[in-house]
């Protein structure tokens, strides 16, 4: 169980958990430079996030047979190179693709490989209307437990835009990450479940289609979340999520 950029294996855990409970080893690495401040993201390379999920799927693979990898969104493209560097990395029974992008929504995160140079990071909140549920989901997704977020406080709102910075440099390795594995799709042969939800704020909504319709796999699926944002395992549908990916576990 992969987790995404800026985020834990709290993405994931639920998932985790599901499986674990029917007698299934499961491993939900964190990847580096991730679960600490933000600007501790500075400098990082996408490799090491690739070979962190390595170093979880070679301790799987001592003790298991058969293995699954399950990715969210900047997992998802993880996730993607695990299975196309097979030779390396070991082999792999199926992929299951959560949110996984071909493109990032926001404009301004495709200028980052120029714009680092000249501004060292950026704000995805600097513009968020802290009123609306997505924007406040989002946030307590990232605060400790148990915290309580007054989001009509002016000066907690500040505090929050000021620590959601994301340097520009990990964006631009996030983006190099991606370029590669939509270059590879067609390389990718393993099964693969691809989920999606409709309301996705994230990444590009035809990103799902793109990946299913270009990825090497004769075995794949195309699963439509109506219900839910980008953080699938966390989302309204999960219990469809679920379900589909233990089908497809089982199958694999």
């Amino acid at each position: 169980m992969v987790h995404g950029f800026t985020g834990s294996p709290d993405e994931v855990r639920p998932l985790g958990l599901h499986f674990a409970k029917q007698g299934y080893a499961v491993r939900g690495p964190l990847l580096p430079r991730h679960g600490v401040a933000l600007d501790q993201m500075r400098g990082v390379k996408w490799q090491e996030w690739v070979d962190e999920a390595a170093r979880a799927l070679r301790d799987l693979r001592s003790t298991c047979r058969k293995i699954v990898v399950c990715g969210v969104s900047m997992g998802g493209l993880v996730t993607l190179q695990l299975a196309r560097r097979q030779a390396e990395f070991g082999p792999i029974n199926g992929i299951v693709l959560m949110g996984t992008p071909v493109a990032l929504r926001n404009r301004l995160a495709g200028l980052a490989k120029f714009a680092k140079y000249i501004v060292p990071s950026f704000g995805p909140l600097d513009r968020a209307d802290f009123s609306q549920p997505h924007v406040q989901k989002f946030v307590l997704r990232r605060a400790p437990p148990n915290v309580t977020i007054d989001f009509t406080d002016p000066q907690i709102i500040a505090q929050i835009r000021k620590q959601a910075r994301i340097p520009l440099d990990a964006v631009d390795q996030l983006l190099q990450l991606n370029k590669l594995c939509v270059r590879e799709l067609p390389h990718v042969h393993v099964p693969a479940l691809i989920a999606q939800g409709r309301h996705d704020r994230v990444i590009s909504p035809h990103s799902a289609q793109v990946i299913h319709d270009r990825i090497g796999s004769p075995d794949k699926r195309l699963l439509w979340l109506h219900h839910s944002a980008h953080v699938l395992p966390l989302e309204p549908d999960h219990d469809e999520l679920f379900a589909a990916v233990a089908q497809f576990v089982q199958r694999v």
